[in-house]
Formats: structure tokens, sequence, C-alpha cells
């Protein structure tokens, strides 16, 4: 369900907002990795998740910038 939800609401936003959420996606791997580096985090599946959702913003920016 949580998938689904997140791709309804990719999906409404413009290609400038997708950008946006794309170089804060990156930003949260980027402070998730020095978080699990030092110790503080340990949940390793979160940086699959990150990345696959960097992916979905991905196709669907492509798909509205090919339109």
């Amino acid at each position: 369900m949580k998938k689904l939800a997140f791709l309804k609401s990719i999906k409404e936003k413009s290609v400038g907002d997708l950008s946006k959420s794309i170089s804060n996606e990156r930003r949260s791997i980027k402070d998730f990795l020095i978080n699990l580096k030092l110790g503080k985090d340990k949940n390793y599946r979160k940086i699959r998740e990150l990345k696959k959702s960097i992916a979905r913003m991905f196709t669907l920016l492509n798909q509205k910038i090919s339109k």
C-alpha cells in the first residue's frame, strides 16, 4: 500500500518538483550512509528503498519530459 500511495503522490508532481524530490532523496542517501558508518543507524534495507524510490522518480520524470 505504501508503494501505491508513493506512486500516486509522485505522479501528481510537476517536472520541477520531481527534480527537487530526486535531489532531496539523494541527499538523504548521503546522510544515511554517514549515519550508518557512524553507527547511528542499522537499517541497511533503507538504502535499497531510497534507491528504488529515486529510480521510480527518474522513470516518471523521463516519461513526463518525453511527452
